[in-house]
Parts: structure tokens; sequence; C-alpha cells
């Protein structure tokens, strides 16, 4: 979106969209669910504004991230195969259930476990957390 204004706008109606469904995901499954977003630096804040919903305690969350191995793992570069049927590609209609992501055997990791840390404690700090 090249207009500044509208990626702002839409920006924020989807922030709350997909915080609104982390908070579906956690209540009507009883899972844990964290979502950190960064927003991107604007004019007036350089650095961007960080969002974070947590269904519980986000220290421990985070702490359970940083220990635990991932058996899905999802990117950007993951988004057409994983939530694009074949029929949308050629088509432009919706696809059915028969294409749902089915997410990626943990097989690499492209932060280190100490850089995962190091970015707890950075999350932590920010929020004044120990």
């Amino acid at each position: 979106i090249d207009d500044d204004r509208i990626r702002l706008a839409t920006f924020q109606k989807r922030k709350l969209g997909v915080i609104k469904k982390a908070m579906e995901l956690s209540l009507l499954c009883d899972v844990e669910v964290a979502l950190v977003v960064f927003g991107q630096p604007t004019m007036t804040n350089k650095t961007g504004k960080l969002c974070q919903y947590s269904s519980k305690d986000i220290d421990i969350l985070l702490t359970k991230f940083v220990e635990l191995a991932p058996a899905e793992v999802y990117t950007n570069e993951d988004y057409e195969e994983k939530f694009t049927s074949k029929s949308e590609k050629e088509l432009g209609d919706d696809g059915d259930e028969e294409h749902m992501p089915q997410g990626h055997n943990r097989t690499d990791n492209s932060a280190s476990r100490e850089e995962l840390q190091q970015a707890v404690r950075h999350l932590q700090g920010m929020q004044g957390g120990v």
C-alpha cells in the first residue's frame, strides 16, 4: 500500500483483527497465545509502536517460547504455498478447505537460542519485566 494514510488505517484495522483472532483462539481452544506486533516507524515515532497481547503472563509465555522447539514455523515466504489454493492462483476464487496450511516441520531456525533469549530479555525490559 503506497499511501501512508491508507496503509496506517489498514494496519490499525488488521492489527485489531489479529488480536481478536488471538483472543478467540485462546478462549475457544484453551491454548496459550502470545502476539507481538512491531509497528512501522513514523515521522512522530522513530522506533514504531510495540503492541502485545498475551492470554497469560507474557514473561511465562516468552520463556516457554525460548525453551521449546516449535512443531510448526511459518514465515511470509510460506503465504502463497500455504494459504492460496491452486484454483485461487489461476482463477482468483476462494478455493476450498483442502488447502489449509499444515506448517513446517521444524528443521532449522533462523535465530539461535541465544538470539531468542536476548530478544525475550529486550521485550521484558521494554515492558518493565525482569
